[in-house]
């Protein structure tokens, strides 16, 4: 038994973190900027520390010299704490030495007091392209002044050296690369203050023999004693090289690098850039190849090595990494230029393309494994950021540069953004982990280290030398090595850097003391900050001000911690008997007893914790099962795990809805030369389940596509229409209706008239221009803003008469609740936005008065019937609301401005509302029909822009709420920033939460998402009008910067996507009520009335719940009023997407009776029973394929639930012959006990806490059985 309780208890501590954690977070700070001037590029190249940011701008104009760029330096606490300001700005005019396109600042670096700035095709003396290299101090001429200390060229000067091509710092070391070759400079002892050449260095193999040098030099990065330099000839290589190698003070080759894949096998390509960026962090390399094929042109590729992989000095790979999307699916776009530039710190890489820039974590477990933790792009700082430049980080801190961020009408101004990110290894000078005596040393000590080194072994490796019994686990890849002189007898501390101690309490780490040809000794966790024996350690937050841990904490992972421990001289723990020398090998691990041979633990940032907690439970529960043959005690415990295996598993398998990017529609679809100026392709879209509509106001063209033009089910090109004036277009099955800007026309299509799938025009509707359209299979409406005093909204309907034509139905006008008319006293602009769904119309007015806030905007609901047959009455004016029900509204916020219906639903958006103070971040609302009473459209849901991890976004000017569309249980909600998928909870209507933000990660780089969207069915489209056509190359660019640049403006794109499980709608509304096409034979159906009821569960309970049906599903009620053959078996059937994550059998449904018990159908065992009393379940999905009773359902998807009723048999409410009266409610069999009859659904994003608080429950469900 208490092997079970203590295996129970380490289940709990490792699901926690599981479901807790999070990956780190990404906050922005600060976005640079220099002079607005098109073509500077200001970002070109960007570099920090903790208390200086130094950003370049190599393109821009000096002197009336274009081209001849700039350096700006900024400094923290300028203007106040914590502020940045500017405190220099260094020219080349600085020296007299100004040429036009001389990109100053293409090469930048900074360390501590010293900045490097290149100028590599400055012309000096009559020689081209001799380029030169500043040295800036920062208190030279004064303080803070940043004045020149040295100008670094080459003697005799070399015509097309490119000197400065690429420079780096670190410490007192300087590299600058030039073409062909690279120059170390060391301190000039005998000149303070400058620098000197010590070597020069070129292109040459494993032996020192050299080779062709052609594009040798194409980057550098230096970390201590290493130096990486990359070239550009043929694949592409990296060559390091090592101080001391051949020599003292020598820098010699050891090794060169090509491009492999993860087994170490050759992932050679010509021309893919291998080496166009490199960056070094302690034994760790990253290097780029922006141009690596890959399914498409450019895709890029970066590659990490480990110094001593495959042996000391062999610097092998550890991980291949491609642009990935958050969800860790690969994506291959064309000009992605994926690893363009890089930045290495600690357990973190970033990595720049088009589109954004990739942060990667490392596993804690395994130095091999890397995992995506976020794509930092314009939803993390403003839209068209172009971030995708330069990437510099330093601690917490990292600068991105944006050199093609347009400004207005300039192009390629430049920007750069400082983000804060979390848990990155603060660095000591270039190396990332530290090695060092503790700074705090006892009363009377002193220790000086005068050799210390970091070995990196396998874990295997470690175990061979030195593992004992009392050692079973451990961390081998660090192996730390002191080498200090100390005051003699005393105990002195050390310490050194560690991020793989995360995700376990502090106690649970283990230092293990690594003795040759003896015993190696385990330390023990001090209890005090600073014990004064020896043998004992204790571990400080870096991040927390190095706070001491107390042994119960848990740590995090990808923090920097400092691991402290204490040996004396000559003590049990010194290697060496000499007086005063201490030699002291250390290595990290995890407390004996793990049995996982590598003393880590589950990692979230890489992307495996899920998957091995769900083979921990699987396990675990392999072992409960064993202990309940020894221990009958446990039977009672095993209906509770049982449950805790079926819950746990696919809440820990299942992963948020997956977006797929189907196809890229563009203005050639329809033949080359289309590509103009402010096309804006993709103004607006529509799409039913077959069909997607596309407008292209500049080309006076709605552009259509099939599903089944380029095969079964692949969707492609089908024609183009032309309206003068296009404006929007609205879709249902087989009617398109499209509207003018130009023409007071709205234009009417049918999909086979003039031939199958021909979409050909039918009518020509009166409306004003720039109207707004919705369809639904027998209803048009136009919306037209702008007529009249209020503006107004026409109703459209078959002609009886003409039959596929359309007549004026009815002219709607803004009213109150009690039908009098609205006003503003003019320009309330009602008509801006319409949406029709069966039976209920809603048209937005968006400058309409709510209470005394003027220009806040309302929405008008209207019903067909109400008032009279036929009629379409007002039933409800909404205004913007809070979750609580309470008021939200604001001026301007143009709520109502986009609109959407779904059966019962109704979203909103409100594009322009302004939330704390910024302005247009705009929301989107949701609505239900009969929340807080029938017909009431109360709200039950306000969206905001949100990011990954569900927290809000308040970006200016994002206008999130533009363009809205829902479809059963997802919302598609446009802004500047993509498009925002959201996904209800299957238990809670009012949970929507955060499945993907669709933007250049999802579609290509540059896609500039969103101005419009649609839903349906299975199938999204999202359109960008304000795309840029850009070409592979800007031909002004410098040499090895791939920055696509616009040269035609707003053509504009659409982006047709897949978002698989979302309800399949029929008609209009996305859940269907209907009779079974299939009848017993000799049975007849006729369905007379037919209405579908949202009621909470409370209500049911209250009207129909008895002992027997202590489970069901509340929100909907389908009543079925329907004439049969008399006598016969009837089949009935209602579409619902609640059903999700349970077994068919599990799912119960029930008929309910007034005044009597209610019944409960049986699940059947074959697809068509021929008796009462019995449902089955279809898959809408799959062909309406008959679900297996033990099949386990999938969330949000449509699901068709069939049931057998008998006329005037038990389960008919109405005892007239030949007619039955049936409603019925889903819900779970009985016994669940929860009282919703629902079940935890993934996307909306509570499963895992609700399965942490499960296995919390459970444990105590367990130790108190057990306790009896």
């Amino acid at each position: 038994m208490k092997k079970l309780i203590l295996s129970l208890i380490v289940l709990g501590v490792i699901l926690s973190p599981v479901f807790s954690s999070a990956s780190p977070s990404v906050e922005y700070l600060k976005k640079f900027t220099g002079p607005v001037m098109s073509r500077a590029y200001f970002g070109s190249n960007c570099d920090l520390t903790d208390d200086t940011i130094v950003i370049s701008a190599m393109s821009e104009t000096v002197d009336l010299k274009a081209g001849a760029g700039a350096v700006y330096i900024f400094s923290k606490d300028r203007g106040g704490p914590g502020k940045w300001g500017l405190v220099k700005r260094r020219t080349a005019a600085d020296v007299g030495t100004v040429s036009e396109y001389g990109s100053f600042g293409m090469g930048l670096a900074i360390s501590n007091d010293i900045v490097v700035v290149s100028h590599p095709f400055a012309d000096i003396d009559g020689t081209n392209n001799a380029g030169e290299v500043y040295i800036l101090g920062r208190n030279v001429g004064g303080d803070d002044n940043w004045g020149i200390q040295q100008v670094l060229r080459t003697d005799p000067l070399v015509d097309g050296l490119s000197f400065g091509y690429d420079v780096d710092i670190c410490g007192q070391t300087i590299v600058v690369s030039a073409n062909g070759c690279a120059y170390i400079y060391e301190p000039d002892s005998a000149n303070p203050g400058d620098w000197k050449p010590v070597k020069q260095l070129i292109a040459q193999n494993e032996s020192g023999v050299p080779e062709g040098s052609a594009g040798f030099g194409v980057s550098v990065d230096l970390s201590d004693e290493t130096l990486a330099v990359g070239s550009s000839n043929g694949p592409g290589y990296v060559y390091l090289f090592e101080r001391n190698t051949g020599g003292d003070e020598n820098w010699g080759i050891v090794k060169k690098l090509v491009a492999q894949s993860d087994d170490g096998a050759p992932d050679i390509q010509l021309d893919a850039l291998f080496g166009g960026a490199v960056a070094l962090c302690s034994d760790l390399l990253l290097v780029g190849a922006p141009n690596m094929n890959a399914g498409a042109q450019y895709v890029g590729a970066a590659y990490i090595y480990s110094k001593d992989k495959g042996g000391a000095n062999q610097w092998g790979i550890v991980k291949k990494l491609i642009p990935v999307r958050e969800s860790g699916k690969p994506y291959y776009n064309k000009n992605t230029y994926f690893g363009r530039f890089v930045s290495f710190s600690g357990d973190l890489a970033l990595v720049s393309a088009e589109g954004g820039v990739l942060l990667f974590s490392k596993s804690q477990s395994d130095i091999g494994t890397w995992g995506i933790v976020k794509t930092i792009g314009s939803m993390d700082t403003e839209a068209k950021s172009g971030l995708a430049g330069q990437a510099a980080v330093y601690g917490d801190y990292c600068i991105i540069g944006a050199m093609s961020k347009d400004e207005g009408v300039k192009k390629s101004v430049g920007a750069a953004y400082y983000f804060k990110i979390p848990n990155i290894v603060s660095p000591e000078g270039c190396a990332d982990k530290t090695v060092s005596p503790t700074a705090t040393q006892p009363a009377g000590t002193t220790a000086i280290v005068t050799s210390v080194t970091k070995r990196v072994k396998t874990t295997a490796e470690v175990k061979e030398e030195h593992q004992t019994p009392g050692m079973d686990s451990m961390l081998g890849a660090n192996v730390y090595e002191f080498n200090a002189t100390v005051t003699a007898g005393k105990v002195a501390y050390f310490c050194f850097n560690s991020s793989s101690l995360g995700e376990r309490k502090a106690e649970e780490v283990a230092l293990f003391k690594l003795f040759p040809n003896k015993e190696s000794k385990s330390f023990t966790y001090s209890s005090g900050k600073n014990p004064s024996e020896e043998g004992y350690f204790w571990i400080t937050d870096e991040g927390n001000s190095g706070q001491y841990i107390d042994p119960k904490t848990i740590l995090v992972g990808a923090r920097t911690y400092t691991v402290n421990y204490s040996v004396k001289d000559n003590g049990e723990y010194d290697l060496d008997d000499t007086a005063g020398v201490i030699h002291d090998p250390v290595v990290p691990g995890t407390s004996g007893g793990s049995g996982d041979g590598t003393g880590c633990v589950l990692n979230p940032q890489a992307g495996f914790s899920v998957e091995l907690c769900a083979l921990f439970v699987v396990g675990l529960l392999g072992i409960i099962a064993r202990g309940i043959v020894r221990y009958r005690v446990l039977k009672k415990c095993l209906p509770s795990l049982i449950v805790l295996g079926v819950i746990v598993y696919p809440t820990v398998c299942l992963a948020s809805l997956p977006v797929e990017l189907i196809k890229k529609m563009y203005v050639s679809d329809a033949g080359p030369g289309l590509e103009q100026a402010d096309t804006k392709y993709g103004y607006s879209v529509a799409i039913n389940e077959d069909t997607a509509a596309i407008t292209v106001p500049k080309l006076n063209a709605v552009y259509l596509y099939s599903k089944d033009v380029g095969g079964d089910g692949t969707w492609g090109y089908l024609k183009r229409i032309n309206i003068n004036g296009v404006y929007k277009a609205a879709l249902s099955q087989n009617y398109m209706a499209v509207t003018s800007t130009v023409i007071g026309r709205t234009f009417v299509f049918n999909r086979n008239t003039g031939g199958t799938n021909n979409w050909g025009e039918v009518a020509q509707l009166g409306s004003s221009t720039y109207s707004s359209v919705a369809v639904c299979e027998n209803i048009i409406v136009v919306g037209s803003a702008m007529e009249g005093v209020e503006g107004l909204a026409r109703i459209y309907i078959p002609d009886p008469d003409n039959p596929g034509q359309w007549k004026f139905h009815k002219a709607l006008i803004p009213q109150d609740e009690n039908g009098v008319f609205d006003t503003v006293g003019g320009g309330l602009q009602f008509g801006s936005s319409v949406a029709v769904s069966e039976d209920v119309i809603a048209v937005g007015g968006i400058a309409a008065t709510v209470d005394t806030t003027d220009v806040a905007g309302k929405v008008y609901v209207y019903y067909r019937n109400a008032d009279g047959a036929n009629n379409w009455g007002i039933v409800k004016n909404i205004h913007a609301q809070k979750d609580d029900g309470t008021s939200d509204t604001s001026s301007q916020a143009y709520f109502g401005f986009a609109l959407s219906m779904s059966g019962d639903l109704l979203l909103v958006g409100a594009r322009d509302t302004d939330i704390e103070s910024v302005d247009s971040v705009g929301t989107a609302y949701i609505y239900s029909k009969d929340k807080n009473g029938a017909d009431q459209w109360g709200v039950v849901k306000k969206l905001r822009a949100v990011r990954d991890d569900g927290t809000p976004s308040n970006y200016q000017y994002s206008q999130f709420g533009k363009d809205v569309s829902i479809s059963g249980d997802l919302a598609l909600v446009a802004s500047n920033y993509g498009a925002y998928l959201f996904s209800k909870s299957q238990s809670d209507i009012g949970n929507w939460g955060i499945v993907e933000i669709i933007g250049d990660s999802q579609t290509e780089p540059y896609a500039e998402l969103a101005s419009s969207v649609s839903i349906h069915g299975d199938y999204s489209i999202v359109g960008s009008s304000s795309k840029d056509k850009r070409t592979l190359t800007d031909p002004d660019a410098p040499v090895f910067f791939p920055n696509p640049h616009p040269i035609v403006d707003n053509v504009g794109a659409a982006y047709l996507l897949k978002t698989p499980n979302i309800v399949s709608p029929e008609g209009c509304a996305d859940k269907t009520v209907s009779p079974t096409a299939t009848q017993p034979a000799g049975t007849s159906a006729i369905v007379t009335s037919v209405s579908k009821k949202v009621k909470t569960t409370a209500q049911l309970k209250e009207e129909h719940q008895t002992p027997g049906m202590d489970s069901m599903l509340g929100a909907n009620v389908y009543e079925f009023n329907a004439t049969v053959t008399a006598g016969k078996v009837a089949y009935f059937c209602f579409n619902s997407s609640s059903l999700g994550e349970r077994a068919a059998e599990d799912v119960a449904l029930f008929k309910l009776f007034p005044d009597k018990e209610s019944k409960s159908f049986t699940y059947s065992s074959g697809k068509n029973p021929s008796e009462e009393g019995y449902f089955w379940i279809t898959d809408e999905g799959n062909s309406g394929q008959y679900i297996d009773p033990k099949t386990i359902l999938v969330g949000a998807r449509t699901y068709t639930v069939n049931y057998s009723v008998k006329d005037n048999g038990e389960y008919d409410l109405d005892d007239t012959a030949g007619v039955i009266h049936d409603p019925v409610v889903p819900g779970t069999s009985g016994g669940s006990g929860d009282g919703t009859g629902c079940v935890l659904n993934p996307q909306a994003g509570f499963s895992m806490e609700l399965c942490a608080l499960f296995v919390v429950g459970l444990l105590g469900i367990c130790a108190r059985r057990v306790s009896r």
